[in-house]
């Protein structure tokens, strides 16, 4: 998957890898398009009573 898979979503990818010795958990998502800007949308939407993800680009 590409680096800017995930550009301009308010998505999360979440990745475990490993073998018998480690664990590595990686995750890559767009900081800029979530944001506190996406992280308010979602609040206001949970205290109207909306769904958390109206307006927010998944």
């Amino acid at each position: 998957m590409a680096s800017n898979a995930l550009s301009g979503k308010d998505s999360m990818e979440i990745s475990v890898k490993g073998n018998e010795e480690r664990i590595l958990l990686v995750a890559r998502y767009d900081n800029l398009g979530k944001g506190a800007s996406g992280a308010a949308l979602e609040c206001f939407n949970l205290v109207t009573g909306n769904d958390p993800e109206k307006g927010l680009v998944l």
